[in-house]
């Protein structure tokens, strides 16, 4: 798939080829839902930014700098040894699974079969995982990532304050 994705046309029995158009409705949401994840992956990072500050009592551009100098897991790790709050410890458990779930998609190598789909294929962790279920996994790994973010403790009182 790499090998195809890095080039928009090639030529295929003397003809260009269309990749995007060559790909059919599976593999469109299949790139949809990625770029769903990287762009919910940051959006997500943000909150987990905004929820440190608030836990170690900064501001929102400081929480920004300190978090841009952590990998997440060490930005969640923190935030979870230092807040009391019920309800942050319980975002920290869902923003575990959120980031787990990108990581592995985001992260994981991809290949594509042009003469069987079925022998599609996403390497997880030198794992081989092959066929629709990687749809299933992609929507799971939205979901996690867009309930993280609209779930995030106080994070509509920190954008109020960043807007003032």
């Amino acid at each position: 798939m790499a090998a195809v994705r890095n080039q928009q046309w090639r030529v295929a029995n003397g003809r260009r080829f269309d990749y995007h158009a060559a790909m059919g409705t599976d593999d469109e949401q299949h790139l949809m839902l990625l770029g769903k994840i990287a762009a919910n992956g940051q959006a997500f990072e943000l909150a987990a930014a905004s929820v440190l500050g608030q836990t170690i009592g900064v501001k929102q551009h400081v929480a920004g700098v300190v978090a841009g100098h952590m990998q997440t897991a060490g930005v969640l790790n923190t935030i979870e040894s230092l807040t009391t709050d019920e309800l942050v410890k319980s975002w920290v458990k869902l923003a575990r699974k959120a980031s787990e779930a990108r990581n592995k998609l985001i992260h994981g190598a991809w290949g594509r079969s042009e003469s069987d789909p079925s022998l599609d294929v996403h390497i997880q962790r030198g794992k081989f995982r092959y066929g629709a279920d990687r749809l299933v996994e992609l929507e799971e790994a939205v979901r996690l990532l867009s309930e993280a973010i609209t779930t995030a403790p106080g994070l509509n009182k920190w954008v109020q304050e960043a807007i003032e």
